[in-house]
């Protein structure tokens, strides 16, 4: 399973109480719900992305059945789950008679299960389609930007969003590319970027690896294109002031980031 980075951290910050209801607005494969359910509280797990939703269900739900026995059964009577994007929050708290609630945590970024299984192209390091939607119910996709999208466009894209230094002139290979065969995995996209800045260095050895960690020259356009797939900043905004609407007097909500 799992395990959130600052697990503990991040839901003391949560301060838990016995049957608070909290909303666990990034459910992921549920290592964050986990441990406000040990600790007493009711969850509600909101998660976007359908196949983490369903490895969270099955983790959590493997604690109902014995050997978990009666504590396990307590926990599944306890948690509730939402195939939402957290943009809707309040509506989706509402829907679930979970306003108002004690806490809302955020786990922003992607989890190692999207990046290592989900064959979505989120990670630069496999061949994969490039797709990058957590919700396969949205239209459009990474290499429907990378195909559709103006050289201006794309250009903005990787400086709002990747802070990419090089943004014009990986735009600018991007349209010639295309011209002779459109994007569609995540490889066609690699070899571009690395035309433009180089390969990532390889590590030497007899340093034992040490030095300063330099970032592999595609890490910013795919942050770029994940976030505007999934127009991630807007959602973000729009939840987190949903958020201090739906809470219990002078609480707050909490984030931790993944990494």
């Amino acid at each position: 399973m799992h395990i959130p980075v600052l697990l503990k951290e991040a839901i003391d910050l949560l301060n838990v109480r016995k049957d608070g209801r909290y909303i666990d607005a990034t459910l992921g494969l549920g290592g964050h719900s986990l441990e406000i359910l040990k600790r007493g509280g009711k969850v509600l797990g909101v998660e976007v992305d359908e196949e983490s939703l369903e490895e969270a269900k099955r983790i959590i739900g493997s604690l109902v059945h014995p050997p978990a026995g009666r504590a396990g059964r307590d926990i599944g009577s306890r948690i509730k789950f939402v195939r939402e994007n957290f943009k809707d929050l309040k509506k989706i708290a509402l829907a679930h008679e979970f306003i108002p609630c004690d806490g809302v945590l955020f786990d922003l970024g992607m989890s190692s299960w999207q990046l290592e299984k989900s064959g979505r192209g989120f990670s630069f390091q496999k061949e994969e389609p490039l797709d990058m939607r957590m919700d396969k119910r949205l239209a459009v996709t990474a290499a429907d930007l990378l195909n559709g999208l103006t050289k201006n466009e794309l250009t903005k894209l990787f400086q709002k969003y990747g802070e990419e230094q090089s943004a014009y002139r990986i735009a600018s290979a991007v349209v010639r590319a295309r011209t002779l065969k459109p994007f569609e995995t995540t490889r066609d996209l690699v070899r571009v970027i690395e035309g433009v800045k180089g390969k990532p260095p390889r590590v030497s050895l007899a340093s034992g690896g040490k030095g300063k960690r330099q970032i592999h020259p595609a890490t910013k356009v795919f942050q770029a294109l994940r976030i505007a797939v999934n127009d991630e900043i807007t959602n973000l905004r729009s939840a987190l002031s949903q958020a201090f609407e739906i809470l219990r007097g002078p609480a707050s909500t909490r984030g931790a980031r993944r990494r």
